[in-house]
């Protein structure tokens, strides 16, 4: 039994790319993908910033924004790739969202809530 791969990109399902890999670390925290599309597909609109889902079957598993776009154009073909991060990156590039103060006699559940609240 075969497993679907289904790409979408700001709303719009993409079929017809030639290859999509995850993958994840605990040293990067977020997973990343890279995905690989044919030139048939009309790409003019796929920009970096756009929200992306990756879905095996009916399940999400990657749910980012796309962070790169390279194209390859030769005399035989033309390709573009996209690559990006899951939502997680959002919070891992980010500053602490407090006005002025200190944490203290705070649990690290309600810490982590209070860090992760905008998110």
């Amino acid at each position: 039994m075969s497993e679907v791969v289904s790409v979408i990109i700001d709303g719009k399902k993409y079929t017809g790319w030639e290859s999509v890999e995850i993958s994840e670390s605990m040293e990067s925290a977020a997973k990343v993908f890279n995905i690989g599309l044919v030139s048939s597909q009309v790409t003019k609109g796929i920009v970096p910033g756009l929200p992306i889902k990756i879905l095996l079957d009916s399940d999400v598993v990657l749910n980012g924004y796309i962070e790169k776009r390279s194209r390859s154009i030769d005399s035989s073909s033309r390709s573009m790739s996209i690559s990006g991060r899951d939502r997680l990156g959002d919070l891992i590039d980010c500053s602490v969202e407090k006005k002025s103060g200190s944490w203290s006699k705070i649990s690290l559940l309600a810490l982590c809530e209070e860090v992760c609240k905008p998110f």
